[in-house]
């Protein structure tokens, strides 16, 4: 029932390194955290991405303490193509054909890309990155924010998401959810914790829904299991209370949806399959 989203796809738009430890798995190993980013067509608004990975503009935005703390604390790789515009072409998605970049929160590995994307409308929240703009800036990087990775102009070209538009869903064990083209193809779901104004996103396809959590949890596996995070992964969080709690209502609904999060290992075999 309902519009499908056509052509989802998942990509790897560069990776960090940090021990499997600080993603709640029993592991002292490093391991490739990948910043994944969707692309999708909408059968009449075009293609879409949620988020952009990371880009060449993340060594500039870091290159001087505070910010270049954050890279030290979590190396990072830019993707083989060195941009997120050459993996959509690797992939055989035309980057210049993009209509909207969806910000699911604004943490350094979901928008250091975004400066790749000139122009194209980007739907966010933008009280979330007001609040986030009002921080000292080692608050900032406390927060997984680099400024100079927001574009701009990104004020001018936000499809600004009314925060009040938000409503409890039944269906999603009564998280807040919108409808954004408004023909259940697409719900945008409030998932806070993680970070100021954290989205997740219910994709309606041809082949049933799929939840896609982002980073409610860095490992489906270990959401399902009920296990803790860390303290030191804890204390990143933006409101650890209010991340369990959501985590508590996803592992109810991961008996009815697929669950898929940003730098979960079993994302992996998704890039790349259309």
């Amino acid at each position: 029932m309902g519009t499908k989203l056509l052509e989802v796809a998942w990509h790897n738009g560069g990776w960090c390194r940090q021990m499997g430890w600080f993603a709640g798995r029993r592991s002292l190993r490093f391991e490739r955290f990948y910043a994944v980013f969707v692309s999708f067509r909408h059968p009449t608004a075009g293609p879409c991405l949620i988020d952009a990975g990371y880009g060449p503009s993340v060594w500039q935005a870091s290159r001087r303490l505070p910010a270049r703390a954050h890279r030290w604390a979590t190396p990072l790789a830019l993707p083989p193509t060195g941009s997120p515009r050459g993996v959509l072409q690797q992939a055989g998605v035309d980057p210049a054909s993009i209509n909207r970049v969806f910000v699911s929160h604004f943490h350094v590995d979901h928008i250091g890309g975004l400066r790749e994307f000139e122009g194209v409308p980007l739907v966010a929240r933008p009280a979330a990155l007001d609040e986030l703009r009002r921080l000292p800036e080692g608050q900032q990087v406390h927060n997984g924010f680099l400024a100079g990775l927001v574009p701009d102009d990104f004020d001018t070209r936000c499809d600004a998401i009314d925060e009040n538009a938000f409503a409890a869903n039944d269906e999603l064990g009564g998280l807040a959810s919108l409808d954004y083209f408004g023909d259940g193809s697409l719900l945008l779901v409030d998932l806070p914790g993680h970070a100021v104004g954290h989205t997740g996103y219910v994709f309606n396809t041809n082949k049933g829904r799929v939840f896609y959590v982002v980073d409610a949890t860095w490992d489906v596996k270990v959401l399902q299991a009920g296990r803790r995070l860390p303290w030191i992964s804890g204390w990143l969080q933006n409101d650890l209370a209010a991340y369990y709690q959501a985590q508590a209502v996803l592992r109810t609904l991961a008996a009815e949806l697929s669950i898929v999060a940003c730098h979960c290992p079993t994302t992996q075999p998704r890039v790349g399959d259309h």
